[in-house]
């Protein structure tokens, strides 16, 4: 090529599939506190090739390892993160946050006060090899806990906490709920055989 050539370059383009969150997310949760699963607008979209092989994650990744908890014993589960209970054959699963309606703690001097305590409620799966004993909603209210048992034959499940704690803090001079990203989520269940 001389000087003062242009020359045009094809730009190599494919579709791939974008699929939204594999844990659908409940309406009933703010959209500033969850990533909302992509409209169905952009299931598919036109990627550049490079941008493709930046982002896939090759065949030969790591799978993540399970922790691991005693049945009988509370145990920390973080949202999207499996448990297993290995001298059950189970696995746990956080699978989704339905709503966090907790009453906040304030950061600084800004002054909170709600009418209720709220409350927060998940989803959360038990499996046993490739079979799901049960998918279950449990409710934690801070005054009142009379949904945070799920009886699964011949098990229970018990909420028995929650963190991070919601925060009400300042944003240009306005009070809001800090946002809490899911993954930053960590539940203490307790599971126990039924007497």
């Amino acid at each position: 090529m001389g000087c003062g050539e242009t020359t045009t370059l094809a730009v190599l383009a494919t579709t791939v599939p974008v699929s939204p969150s594999p844990l659908p997310l409940s309406p009933t949760l703010p959209a500033s506190t969850v990533s909302p699963a992509l409209p169905p607008s952009t299931i598919s979209q036109t990627l550049p090739l490079a941008t493709i092989s930046q982002t896939l994650v090759p065949a030969t990744a790591t799978p993540i390892i399970p922790d691991t908890a005693k049945l009988g014993t509370p145990f920390e589960i973080k949202f999207g993160r499996p448990v297993q209970i290995p001298a059950e054959g189970l696995e746990v699963r956080f699978e989704q946050i339905i709503t966090d309606s907790r009453c906040p703690v304030s950061e600084g001097n800004i002054g909170v006060a709600c009418a209720t305590a709220g409350q927060i409620s998940i989803r959360v799966s038990i499996r046993k090899g490739e079979q799901i004993l049960a998918v279950t909603a449990l409710d934690l209210q801070k005054l009142t806990p009379k949904d945070a048992t799920a009886k699964i034959s011949p098990y229970t499940l018990k909420f028995v906490e929650v963190r991070p704690k919601r925060v009400y803090i300042l944003v240009d001079g306005k009070g809001q709920n800090k946002v809490i990203p899911p993954e930053d989520y960590v539940a203490t269940l307790l599971l126990n055989r039924e007497q």
